[in-house]
């Protein structure tokens, strides 16, 4: 999934599993003033080949997780989650 230029997505029970890229954000990708709300997801098994196999989170987006579930993601750097600017975990 990729969220940009002023989105404001909200993602609830869903899952993302064994997605790819060769660039950044396996599972889920935020750039440029998106502001994703994400509750009770899965992310399990993503793979970039640059930063973020689960989600990756930059350029100004605000991002809001909660009770998500986060295993088996891989990345160059940072297989989880690659988060620049603001993140709120719940």
């Amino acid at each position: 999934m990729v969220n940009t230029n002023y989105s404001y997505p909200i993602v609830t029970n869903c899952t993302f599993t064994e997605n790819s890229t060769n660039s950044y954000g396996g599972g889920m990708k935020n750039d440029t003033n998106s502001c994703p709300i994400i509750t009770n997801c899965t992310f399990t098994g993503n793979l970039a080949r640059q930063d973020g196999g689960g989600i990756y989170n930059y350029n100004y987006s605000n991002l809001v997780i909660t009770n998500c579930t986060f295993s088996g993601n891989s990345a160059d750097r940072d297989g989880g989650g690659y988060i620049i600017t603001a993140a709120v975990l719940l």
